[in-house]
């Protein structure tokens, strides 16, 4: 009985290592922030300088993860204006619904993670300022 229960155990084991080494990044690369942050990090090497959105604790691991830094946390409409408002290039991380109340935004990219669209927004240019 021992060689038996030995040889059931490796064998799931084997398909176990095998299923979540091969089968489950495929599945898990839907609801990976990495395209998000990827196209994030490319606007901070060009100057930018980025903020979330009420954020998950999830999007802001992410951000740390992706970014190697923390990013600013926004959790008031009016911090978001203040932010897009400063001298410097910005944009927002928001999930889409998010940001429905911040006037005068625009949505430079959507990205569909997992059933969420999370969203990569500036201020509208006024007279091509």
């Amino acid at each position: 009985m021992g060689r038996f229960a030995r040889a059931l155990f490796l064998s799931l084991l084997a398909i176990y290592l095998t299923i979540h080494t091969a089968v489950y990044p495929i599945f898990n690369s839907r609801n990976s922030f990495e395209p998000l942050f990827a196209y994030c990090r490319t606007f901070k090497s060009e100057g930018g300088r980025i903020g979330l959105v009420y954020p998950k604790e999830r999007v802001s691991g992410a951000a740390v993860l992706y970014l190697g830094e923390t990013v600013p946390e926004l959790f008031q409409d009016e911090e978001v204006i203040a932010f897009l408002d400063a001298p410097e290039r910005s944009v927002v991380v928001a999930h889409e619904l998010s940001i429905q109340n911040v006037p005068d935004l625009d949505v430079l990219h959507k990205f569909t993670i997992g059933h969420d669209t999370m969203v990569v927004a500036a201020r509208k240019l006024v007279n091509g300022e």
